[in-house]
């Protein structure tokens, strides 16, 4: 009976990470890139990442800690007490989706803070006789945040055979719906041939007034 408890809590815990991570904020794929040498990985980790791998969820070493250490925690009380490894097995749950909420919110000031530059940079492109395909490829080399490797990654998809349009408007579901407008833009003119330059103008302008208004919400959180 009790190791059917054990089990029972395991598959709550692991399924309750995995279900967070699923509807957390869009988050830039990039965020978690691997460095040129990978740092020695805990035994939670590795842990995580073959639970993670099982349930073929994309990498995330955070969340690979965070499964690692709530399956040993969890095994571990569920084996001496019941009960409390059900009230671990919850803290886990609550911990985890508050962990991955505010790293999403991190992420998109980082990525609206980011915004206006990336569009005036587009406007710099486009104005110079380039084509949607030949700035987006210039915006991914100029720029060095992760809205710029989210362009070169268009880039790689067009270049495997991707209609561009197409590869754009995956864009949103990678880095979240701030960057909607600016890629709808962009499609519409690379589609349609729609006039552009009027409107990376209003979006440069409407992007950093929402960065303003960001930067003054934030000050009023911070303790006096």
């Amino acid at each position: 009976m009790t190791a059917s408890w054990v089990v029972f809590i395991l598959g709550l815990t692991i399924v309750s990470v995995f279900t967070i991570g699923r509807r957390a904020m869009p988050r830039p794929p990039f965020a978690d890139r691997p460095l040129a040498a990978s740092p020695q990985r805990s035994a939670f980790e590795r842990i995580g990442r073959y639970i993670r791998s099982a349930f073929r969820q994309p990498a995330d070493r955070s969340l690979d800690r965070s499964t690692g250490a709530g399956v040993v925690v969890v095994s571990a009380l569920g084996l001496v007490n019941i009960g409390l490894g059900i009230v671990v097995a919850v803290g886990l749950w609550v911990r985890t989706m508050l962990h991955r909420r505010r790293r999403g919110l991190r992420d998109q000031d980082r990525i609206g803070a980011a915004l206006g530059d990336v569009i005036d940079l587009f406007a710099v492109a486009l104005l110079s006789g380039n084509t949607v395909g030949d700035a987006v490829r210039q915006v991914s080399e100029w720029s060095d945040t992760d809205i710029a490797e989210a362009f070169a990654w268009c880039t790689r998809q067009v270049a495997g055979g991707r209609s561009f349009s197409d590869a754009l408007e995956q864009v949103p579901g990678l880095l979240g719906p701030q960057v909607r407008p600016l890629i709808a833009a962009l499609v519409a003119t690379e589609r349609y041939g729609a006039p552009i330059t009027a409107n990376l103008a209003q979006l440069a302008v409407d992007t950093r007034a929402d960065r303003r208004r960001r930067a003054e919400a934030s000050a009023r959180r911070l303790p006096v």
